[in-house]
């Protein structure tokens, strides 16, 4: 491919992504998902992870962090890192949810190239593998006595068409990998069940600078798409009426 070619296919992937994004940063106010009568902006907690591996950047951390203090779809975004190291979400998380008292937790990491994935099940296994302080897991599971993994029930059905029609690639998984992602993903069920009060989901993001298929062409990951995926994620989310609102 030619470099004009090339910088021909780059800029409408770019305008996509930058037009995702200043849709999803509106100020218009999605619909109120909350059972009192006018809070003035609902909290959406969104994590990221620090850099593992030896590398310099983590793309679930470059998604959300220039999110922080931004309101999208009408809701007050608070973005947090986690820790690579093992027993850290079951550790950060509960604080979290007391300070914040967030209406939804949206989790990232970092996953495979190709496209952006939904993470369905989240398992209490660990595998022992290394965390960044080059320690193995002191237990086997994330909660003792816990279930093998626990389904989340969030309706992710109901935005897949929203995330489609954008273009961007999104999959649904039922394997997390069993690393600080899966830790990650079985914490925030396991907390939504034991306290309430709010919905979770964790997605993993293609790594920066690899390809994808964005609208029905190739282009690179790079920040502006991970960064319009999540606002995605939030606006679409906002719009869905309130759980348990709807008739059966």
């Amino acid at each position: 491919m030619s470099r004009s070619a090339a910088f021909r296919l780059r800029v409408p992937v770019a305008l996509l992504a930058a037009a995702l994004l200043l849709l999803a940063c509106r100020p218009e106010a999605g619909p109120d998902r909350s059972s009192t009568a006018a809070p003035a902006a609902r909290v959406v907690l969104l994590t990221g992870f620090e850099p593992f591996g030896g590398d310099s950047l983590n793309a679930s951390w470059e998604a959300v962090l220039e999110l922080d203090g931004r309101e999208l779809a009408g809701c007050r975004i608070v973005v947090r890192q986690l820790p690579v190291v093992w027993g850290k979400p079951m550790e950060v998380l509960p604080g979290l949810l007391d300070e914040l008292r967030p209406a939804a937790v949206f989790a990232f990491g970092q996953g495979r190239p190709g496209g952006f994935t939904f993470e369905r099940v989240g398992r209490n296994a660990r595998k022992p593998f290394k965390d960044n302080l080059g320690r193995r897991p002191e237990r086997p599971t994330v909660v003792p006595d816990g279930p093998d993994q626990l389904r989340s029930p969030f309706p992710m059905n109901r935005l897949m068409p929203a995330l489609q029609d954008a273009g961007l690639p999104v999959g649904v998984s039922e394997n997390a990998g069993q690393y600080l992602c899966d830790e990650t993903t079985y914490t925030l069920e396991h907390l939504r069940r034991s306290r309430g009060g709010f919905e979770c989901a964790f997605f993993h993001v293609p790594p920066l600078g690899t390809k994808l298929i964005v609208s029905g062409r190739e282009a690179a990951c790079d920040r502006e798409l991970l960064r319009a995926f999540v606002a995605k994620v939030v606006e679409s989310w906002a719009a869905l009426p309130p759980p348990g609102s709807e008739p059966n």
